[in-house]
């Protein structure tokens, strides 16, 4: 899984002996809001129109582990113009990194129908995976 980590930097100035530094803080990473429900149906209706491929990421780790059984809980940031800007696992009851790495890849190459209002949205999507 990726992730973004802040990071903090500190710089000792010459000449400040003495003085105590600024903390440092993380930008602020704006989160967009949640899709209304027109905007929902077509990004829910363009993953349901790639179920075949989320299931054959399964079905070729089952390949190895015929016992394979789980879920992904996905969250997914879309752009105002359809794209993909992040995809990432939330949780995960599947074992392995096969599964989740396909399934991201298959996301974060994605087109979605790009939404009217010009913002980008978040929302999450669980992907259950069993025999």
């Amino acid at each position: 899984m990726r992730g973004l980590r802040p990071v903090a930097l500190a710089v000792a100035v010459a000449g400040c002996a003495g003085r105590q530094p600024a903390p440092a803080t993380a930008p602020r990473v704006e989160e967009p809001p949640p899709p209304t429900r027109e905007e929902a149906g077509p990004i829910f209706a363009a993953l349901a129109g790639r179920a075949n491929e989320l299931q054959h990421c399964y079905d070729v780790a089952r390949v190895a582990r015929p016992d394979l059984e789980g879920a992904l809980k996905l969250r997914l940031v879309v752009g105002a113009d359809g794209a993909t800007k992040r995809a990432e696992v939330a949780a995960a009851t599947i074992e392995g990194d096969e599964v989740p790495a396909c399934v991201l890849g298959i996301l974060r190459a994605l087109r979605f129908p790009a939404r009217p209002t010009g913002r980008d949205v978040r929302l999450g999507y669980t992907i259950g995976f069993e025999q």
